[in-house]
């Protein structure tokens, strides 16, 4: 296994013993991402997370529907998520359901739905996300206090938004 894998459950179980008052069910702060990856060398996969902390659109793990189906991979020496992944709801039904109960505007998901109509002819399908500002910041030793990463943004900041004064 080229890095190791825990459940969120035994994640939140790690935190506490480490001094952290997080619960299950709570997400993970900077901090307490930094205290997972400190006891590894390497980075380390952690996934089912609650669905209450992650995206509407995480298909629930069918034998435990309080999980997601998804993974978050942290860097060593507290860079924080590299990438961030999981399995999309397949089920039009229960997508629908969910964007009633997060209150979204269903007009603005329609072609979102259309992809889990039997006819489309998607089924099953999962996508990831590179958190490129901080792999690029783990992979280049930079620092990792405040925001990490300042020197490896991809695009750059600015205090008062992207559009030119």
């Amino acid at each position: 296994m080229p890095f190791p894998r825990i459940f969120y459950d035994e994640a939140v179980q790690l935190i506490q013993k480490h001094g952290s008052e997080i619960q299950w069910g709570g997400d993970f702060g900077g901090g307490d991402e930094t205290i997972i990856s400190q006891q590894f060398d390497k980075p380390v996969m952690v996934h089912r997370y609650p669905t209450a902390v992650k995206a509407f659109y995480m298909e629930p793990d069918p034998e435990r529907p309080e999980v997601a189906l998804c993974v978050d991979v942290l860097a060593p020496e507290g860079y924080g998520e590299i990438v961030g992944g999981g399995q999309r709801i397949s089920s039009y039904d229960l997508l629908a359901r969910r964007i009633k109960e997060h209150d979204l505007p269903r007009e603005a998901f329609e072609w979102y739905l259309d992809l889990r109509k039997p006819s489309s002819g998607i089924s099953i399908c999962g996508s990831s996300d590179p958190c490129l500002t901080q792999a690029s910041a783990w992979v280049l030793s930079e620092p990792s206090h405040g925001f990490a990463g300042w020197n490896t943004c991809a695009k750059p900041f600015r205090s008062r938004g992207c559009c030119p004064d």
